[in-house]
């Protein structure tokens, strides 16, 4: 399994919920969060700053894309021929709402056409799931990555610090 994105507040869970799950899992991330990824479980983590993973020999089963900034064409050369693309990632305070439109369509319109499933995620939040992250929680098999906490007051610097890309897992406010 591929995760783009494995250092950010989504990815560092995909991450620990993959090795639960029994998956031989790489994450995809910049260079300051390599070593964090492998903390996190990773059994590799590629700096995207020094290698393109779509321009690699390796074939993956499964690729999460929670950033998505690579072309479906691209993404498609390093999925197994039978695997499975999951896009969760696109929009941003930078990207236009077009280019996030063009992803979703093209997964629609080239899934039929192919052996790889091409699917999106959408959140639907349902008793059943949460209890067990509750419990995957509860009883340490994964356990949230914090990277900073601001006061109720800082609501608009803590925006601002999560639309810059560079969390390193979840941001929090405080509110007493």
């Amino acid at each position: 399994m591929l995760i783009i994105g494995a250092a950010g507040g989504v990815g560092t869970f995909a991450v620990q919920i993959g090795k639960w799950l029994g998956a031989h899992l790489t994450g995809v991330c910049s260079t300051r969060n390599v070593a964090f990824v492998q903390s996190i479980g990773a059994d590799r983590a590629i700096d995207y700053t020094l290698q393109d993973f779509t321009r690699s020999d390796d074939q993956y089963d499964v690729i999460f894309d929670l950033v998505g900034n690579h072309p479906l064409k691209a993404i498609r050369r390093v999925l197994r021929s039978k695997g499975t693309f999951v896009g969760c990632g696109g929009g941003g305070p930078d990207k236009p709402a077009s280019q996030l439109l063009s992803m979703m369509v093209g997964r629609l319109v080239t899934s039929p056409s192919t052996s790889q499933k091409h699917t999106g995620v959408f959140a639907k939040v349902n008793a059943a799931d949460l209890n067990v992250l509750g419990d995957l929680l509860q009883f340490g098999k994964i356990e949230p990555a914090l990277d900073r906490s601001y006061p109720l007051s800082g609501v608009a610097e803590a925006l601002r610090y999560v639309e810059s890309y560079h969390a390193r897992g979840k941001v929090t406010i405080a509110v007493a």
